[in-house]
């Protein structure tokens, strides 16, 4: 099966609001390689994220990506820095 056949049953579109409860599951889930994230840090990630997009199956969210444009020394609640989309593809392999 091509991966443009396989791809056809999933929709990648604009997250938003109602998605909050996916968006935090789906981060428990992968707790061990993420950060924790609650309802008050997402919703301000959420704010500043320039592009946010979700993948579903039917009704169902698989997945997330919040991405920001250079946050510089911005920290977040708990003193972490925002890393952005640009930094980690530009991180040295």
């Amino acid at each position: 099966m091509s991966d443009v056949r396989r791809l056809s049953r999933y929709v990648i579109r604009e997250s938003g609001e109602s998605d909050f409860e996916a968006l935090l599951r789906l981060n428990a889930e992968s707790e061990r390689f993420l950060s924790p994230l609650w309802l008050p840090r997402l919703q301000f990630l959420y704010g500043q994220a320039w592009y946010r997009r979700v993948i579903c199956a039917g009704e169902a969210v698989l997945g997330f990506v919040l991405g920001f444009r250079e946050v510089g020394r911005q920290r977040v609640a708990g003193g972490k820095k925002i890393v952005s989309l640009q930094e980690i593809l530009l991180r040295p392999r």
